[in-house]
C-alpha cells in the first residue's frame, strides 16, 4: 500500500519547482486571459475582479473624481465581492460623508 501512497503523490516529485516552465500555460486562449478589460464596477462579483479596480478607483476616490452618483455602486459591489481595504474605505467614506452632508444622495440611495 505504501507504494501506491507514492505513486498518488508523484506529482509533488516533478520538475515543476526547478523549472516552473511546466505550470505555465502553453495554450494561448489562457495566457491571453490574464490582460483581460476591466470590468464596470456594477458588474464587479469577484474579489478578483475589485481587486484589478481598486487602485484606478482610490486614485479617483482620492483625486475627487468619482460622481456622487458612483458612490453607491462602488460600495454595492465592495460588499459583493467583499473586497476590505482601509485605504479605499477611507477615500470612499469621506467621499459619502461629503455626499451626505451636500444632500447630494437621494433617500433610495442611502
Amino acid at each position: 500500500q505504501k507504494a501506491k501512497k507514492e505513486k498518488e503523490f508523484a506529482w509533488m516529485d516533478s520538475e515543476d519547482e526547478s523549472g516552473g516552465e511546466a505550470s505555465q500555460p502553453a495554450s494561448p486562449a489562457a495566457s491571453s486571459s490574464s490582460p483581460e478589460k476591466e470590468v464596470p464596477i456594477d458588474k464587479v462579483n469577484t474579489l478578483g475582479q475589485m481587486a484589478k479596480l481598486a487602485p484606478s478607483l482610490e486614485k479617483r476616490l482620492r483625486d475627487g473624481e468619482v460622481r456622487t452618483r458612483e458612490l453607491c455602486p462602488i460600495a454595492d459591489a465592495l460588499a459583493r465581492s467583499k473586497f476590505f481595504d482601509a485605504s479605499l474605505f477611507g477615500h470612499l467614506a469621506a467621499e459619502l460623508r461629503r455626499a451626505l452632508q451636500k444632500r447630494r444622495l437621494s433617500s433610495a440611495e442611502t
